[in-house]
């Protein structure tokens, strides 16, 4: 009975012992220092990828602000007078797409203008193109006032190039004629105007022939016409002031020739001159990504973690500690069999031995101790 006891005790042991020796690391990796440790760390990850994200926002509107946009084209629509008292001219809003100029940012604008190459056309010689950018008035006389509708471009003409957009000149406009009979005189502010001459290309009969011939069979299927368009470049460098009131909103495009010129349309394209950052954040847009994310990236973490060093500061020494002279009671496991004790100490009897007969404590898989005086 007693080996088969000791058996099972010692096969309980060695199960014991093979138990505890595979549940180690589970029990290291489950200890409250590292179940802390897990938590600052998934903490830290939740919060650098919720970071990275503001980052990366952050920058993508920080670049559509500062960017401007490249290339801006306005289709012109010119208004041609029956009784040619008028030049042809048309009045068109910048920002019709929603893209708008920005200020302190140059700009080279052309004026792009398709004409058939008919013979009145050709016989028209040099004529003048003149653009006139305006900025936003208060009108009172409804839309086509604000856009100088009807009215006459009876000013002097003259181009300022590189100094375009520096000075401002009031010009009077002329009455605003509504269908409803109201209207008024109102003063405009012209921000930039330029006029330059523009003609066809000449060619003689034996290269116009020889021209013509070759694109035969393409003007026969009507993949394409006896047209050309001229760019004439209005203003280099135009620059305009901070301030929404010194920004373009509208332009006024005008075409004057002594014939009248057959046009098939026109547009105005400004086209935005980047430097410096913004030629930098255009041209190497992967580039200039990735070092502003990180950059916002890294000053979000380093204020993160100097935050949690503050705070840790702060509540970390609040927190009660141990006396370093209190001792650590360390509760006894009952299933330890208990060392029986051969000669007790005089403090523990409060007198010392005696030859009383007496009973000593065991464990529970061996005969009592006894003691006699006899």
């Amino acid at each position: 009975m007693d080996d088969t006891e000791e058996d099972y005790k010692e096969s309980r042991t060695i199960f014991t012992a093979i138990k505890d020796t595979i549940l180690f690391p589970l029990k290291i990796l489950t200890s409250p220092p590292l179940l802390r440790t897990y938590l600052r760390t998934i903490l830290i990850l939740l919060a650098s990828t919720a970071l990275f994200a503001t980052a990366v926002v952050a920058y993508t509107s920080f670049y559509y602000a500062y960017i401007p946009v490249r290339g801006i084209d306005v289709p012109v629509y010119l208004q041609f007078d029956p009784k040619l008292t008028k030049f042809p001219y048309g009045v068109s809003n910048i920002g019709w797409k929603g893209e708008g100029l920005m200020s302190r940012q140059k700009y080279d604008v052309l004026v792009e203008i398709e004409l058939s190459r008919s013979e009145g056309n050709l016989r028209a010689g040099n004529w003048m193109v003149g653009l006139e950018l305006r900025g936003p008035a208060e009108v009172t006389g409804g839309v086509k006032g604000m856009m100088g509708w009807w009215e006459e471009w009876d000013v002097e003409d003259f181009s300022w190039g590189a100094e375009a957009g520096r000075k401002k000149e009031t010009v009077k406009k002329g009455e605003a004629r509504m269908a409803s009979g109201g209207g008024g005189a109102e003063q405009g502010v012209v921000l930039a105007r330029s006029r330059r001459p523009a003609i066809l290309t000449y060619r003689s009969w034996m290269p116009e022939l020889v021209y013509t011939a070759l694109r035969l069979p393409l003007y026969a299927i009507g993949w394409t016409q006896e047209a050309e368009t001229l760019e004439i470049t209005m203003m280099e460098g135009v620059e305009f002031e901070k301030g929404w009131r010194n920004v373009p909103s509208t332009l006024r495009l005008e075409v004057r020739s002594k014939a009248v010129l057959e046009i098939y349309k026109a547009q105005v394209r400004f086209v935005a001159r980047l430097e410096g950052l913004r030629y930098i954040m255009y041209t190497h847009r992967l580039l200039s990504f990735l070092t502003f994310t990180t950059l916002f990236w890294s000053v979000e973490m380093t204020l993160v973690f100097l935050t949690w060093g503050i705070l840790t500061l702060l509540f970390g020494s609040s927190l009660p500690q141990t006396p370093p002279d209190q001792k650590i009671k360390i509760k006894s496991d009952p299933n330890t069999p208990a060392t029986p004790k051969t000669e007790p100490e005089s403090s523990d009897l409060g007198t010392p031995l005696s030859d009383t007969s007496r009973t000593f404590s065991t464990p529970s898989n061996q005969q009592p101790l006894h003691y006699s005086s006899n």
